[in-house]
This record gives structure tokens, C-alpha cells and sequence, in this order.
């Protein structure tokens, strides 16, 4: 009985890792994202995506747009990190 469990078991835990995408870490993201959402996968959500898509949605090009006041974009920390270095050190 507790043989049928333990297999029942590890099925289970095999067929979760198989559901898992990407199975590995992707330390590319654009280029995981020019394999896997390529132009006309987008274009299937809404005609208008044209092919900066990808340009529009790198990393660092979404990093750079948050420029809301205590966001997470390069110049809101580099703001924050001048103002603790300033409170710091007088």
C-alpha cells in the first residue's frame, strides 16, 4: 500500500515539474521572449503590435520607464539612494 503511495507520489511531483515553464531559469529574458512570444503570437492579442514590441518591453527599457515618485525606475532609486547617503552623512 504505502509502495502504491510513494509511486502515486512521484508521478504527481513529475507531472508538476513537467507543467513548469520554463522547466530551467532563463537568464535571457529577451532572448526567451524572441523564442517563445515571437511578433505574431502578440499580434494575435491585438493587431496594432508592431515589431519594437520586443524593444518596448526589454528589461531595462520597463525599468527605465517607472519614473512615478518612490518607483522602482533607475533615476527614482539613484534619487532615493542620494537621499539616504545625504541623511546618512550629514
Amino acid at each position: 500500500m504505502k509502495r502504491r503511495a510513494d509511486k502515486k507520489k512521484k508521478l504527481e511531483e513529475e507531472q508538476k515539474r513537467e507543467k513548469k515553464f520554463p522547466s530551467q531559469p532563463e537568464r535571457d529574458v529577451m532572448q526567451f521572449l524572441m523564442e517563445h512570444a515571437p511578433l505574431e503570437r502578440w499580434q494575435a492579442l491585438h493587431p496594432d503590435f508592431e515589431a519594437d514590441i520586443h524593444a518596448a518591453i526589454a528589461p531595462r527599457q520597463v525599468v527605465a520607464a517607472r519614473r512615478s515618485e518612490g518607483g522602482t525606475g533607475f533615476e527614482q532609486v539613484l534619487g532615493q539612494l542620494a537621499l539616504a547617503r545625504k541623511r546618512l552623512h550629514g
